[in-house]
């Protein structure tokens, strides 16, 4: 279980680290400019990065919600949620119709959020079991 400190640092390692690979992305633009695919992993990683500032905030919010009830919690949870999908579909609508960029570069650049958060995280287990804790 992750304190509150350690969630808000995992937080803001994942983004961190997600805004480095944008700016190595854009880095790769200036020399590569006609290249669809790096536009849409530019974009992609871009929308990652906004939908995980804005599912920590979610879910930092919906944990003092979870206390006091946890229906109102579940549904400001999926409230959230409407929002996050409707702006990926937003961004895929706009690939597809407007050929700016590439829709399988835009899908590729969403998941690097998920990517590094997870691999933070299974790298902050292994330390953890490292030193010997106990991780719950």
């Amino acid at each position: 279980m992750l304190t509150e400190k350690e969630y808000h640092s995992h937080v803001e390692r994942t983004l961190k680290q997600s805004l480095v690979v944008l700016i190595v992305t854009l880095g790769v633009l200036f020399v590569a400019r006609d290249s669809l695919f790096f536009w849409g992993f530019a974009a992609g990683v871009l929308v990652g990065i906004i939908n995980a500032f804005f599912l920590a905030l979610r879910i930092d919010k919906v944990t003092l919600f979870a206390v006091q009830s946890p229906a109102h919690a579940n549904a400001f949870m999926f409230m959230g949620f409407g929002t996050r999908w409707g702006l990926i579909m937003l961004a895929c609508f706009l690939a597809v119709k407007t050929g700016w960029f590439s829709l399988i570069g835009l899908m590729c650049g969403f998941l690097v959020p998920t990517v590094l958060s997870t691999g933070v995280g299974i790298r902050d287990l292994l330390v953890l079991r490292g030193q010997g804790e106990k991780v719950s």
